[in-house]
C-alpha cells in the first residue's frame, strides 16, 4: 500500500550512515547528559507509552507519524528516527505559545532531516540540526546549496553540514525517478521532483482569494511576556533552494 506524504523531499541514499547514527542516539547515549533530555523529547513527542524509559528507544513494532508544526513531522519507522522538514514557528528556549521549542527538535536526536525544499516553512533550522547533531539533510542539491549558506551564517564561514542531493540539479519536473533504499527493509522510498504550488494556472473558476492575517486575541495568553528567546542565533534559512519553484514529492511503500 502505498501513502503520500505530506512533506515534499528529494532524499538521499546512506544506509550504513543512517543506521550508525540511530545506534549513537539511541544504544549508546553519550552520557546522562544527553540521555536524559533525549528520554523526554521522545516521551514528549512519540507519546510515553511509545518509549522505552531506560533506553529511550522507539518501539520497533510501530510507525508513528507526530505533527510538530507546519509540514514538519517526527516520524518514527520501526525505531528508526528522522525529521520530515524542520520547521519550528516561534524561537522560544522554553515553551510559550506552541508546546513545542527548537531543543525539543536537538533532544529528539533524529537520524536524519528529510527536507522537501529550501523555503523557510519547510527548512528553517535545519542547517543548525543537522550541524549540532552531527546528521545528514536529504534534499535536492539546489536546497543544499542553501543548507551550506545556512551553515556558513550560523556557525562561520567555511563551516558545511552534510547534505545529499539525490536527484539532478536542474532537472524538470517528472524526468526523474529515484528509488532509495536506507530504509529498506522496513520501507521502500521514491522520489520524484514536480513544481511547487502555485506555479501552475489558476482555474478561472476558483480565484485566488488572500487571507489576511488576522491577530489572535488570545495571544498574550499562548505566549506570555518574558518567555524566552532564541537572541544569539538567526536559524531560519537564507533563501527558496530550487528553481522554477520545483519541489520533489516522496512516496513510501
Amino acid at each position: 500500500m502505498f501513502n503520500q506524504l505530506a512533506a515534499r523531499g528529494a532524499l538521499g541514499v546512506s544506509s550504513a550512515l543512517l543506521l550508525s547514527t540511530y545506534a549513537i542516539a539511541v544504544d549508546n547515549p553519550e552520557s546522562d547528559r544527553h540521555h536524559r533530555p533525549l528520554l523526554k523529547a521522545r516521551q514528549k513527542i512519540f507519546g510515553i507509552e511509545n518509549v522505552n524509559s531506560e533506553t529511550g528507544q522507539v518501539r520497533e513494532d510501530r510507525v508513528i507519524f507526530s505533527w510538530l508544526t507546519n509540514t514538519t513531522y517526527a516520524v518514527s519507522l520501526k525505531g528508526r528516527v528522522f525529521l520530515l522538514d524542520s520547521y519550528i514557528n516561534r524561537l522560544e528556549i522554553e515553551p510559550g505559545r506552541t508546546p513545542l521549542v527548537i531543543q525539543d527538535l536537538v533532544d529528539l536526536r533524529p537520524g536524519a532531516i528529510l527536507l522537501g525544499h529550501g523555503h523557510g516553512d519547510h527548512a528553517d533550522n535545519a542547517a543548525y540540526l543537522a550541524k549540532v547533531l552531527n546528521i545528514t539533510i536529504y534534499s535536492t542539491p539546489e536546497t543544499c546549496d542553501v543548507m551550506q549558506l545556512d551553515a556558513a551564517r550560523i556557525f562561520g564561514e567555511g563551516t558545511t553540514v552534510d547534505c545529499v542531493g539525490v536527484v539532478s540539479r536542474g532537472s524538470p519536473p517528472g524526468a526523474e525517478i529515484v528509488t532509495l533504499d536506507f530504509l529498506e527493509p522496513f520501507a521502500c522510498v521514491t522520489v520524484f521532483k514536480h513544481l511547487h504550488s502555485g506555479r501552475e494556472p489558476t482555474d478561472p473558476d476558483f480565484p485566488f482569494t488572500p487571507v489576511d492575517n488576522i491577530p489572535d486575541p488570545r495571544d498574550a495568553d499562548m505566549f506570555p511576556v518574558g518567555t524566552p528567546l532564541w537572541t544569539e542565533l538567526d536559524l531560519r534559512t537564507t533563501g527558496f533552494g530550487g528553481t522554477a519553484g520545483r519541489s520533489a514529492s516522496f512516496i513510501n511503500s
